[in-house]
Parts: C-alpha cells; structure tokens; sequence
C-alpha cells in the first residue's frame, strides 16, 4: 500500500496534467451553494461537456 505522501503526490500529478492538458481552467469556491445548486450547477457543466474536479484544500 502507498504511503499517504504518495497518494497527494498522485492528486497533484493528475491536476497538473489536468492544468497542463487544458485550455481554459475556472477555480471556484463552492461553499455556500444549496444541494439544488450544485446539482443544477454539474448537470450544466456535464451537458457542456466539462469537467468539474473537487479537492480539498488546506
């Protein structure tokens, strides 16, 4: 099993590849939506065919 240092190592590869790969990127801070709202929210972004990635920061 990976240490837990490898795991966020393995997160932050991916959103970097993520970052690299892509043409335009949106940072939001979601707190403060309704359940509603952000399942309003996801099926719009997935009809348009984007990807939402949530992570936790510290």
């Amino acid at each position: 099993m990976s240490s837990v240092i490898e795991q966020k190592q393995a997160v932050v590869d991916e959103i970097v590849g993520k970052f690299n790969d892509s043409e335009s990127i949106i940072l939001v801070d979601y707190r403060g939506l309704s359940v509603s709202q952000d399942t309003e929210l996801r099926t719009k972004l997935r009809e348009a065919d984007v990807e939402l990635k949530v992570t936790k920061t510290h």
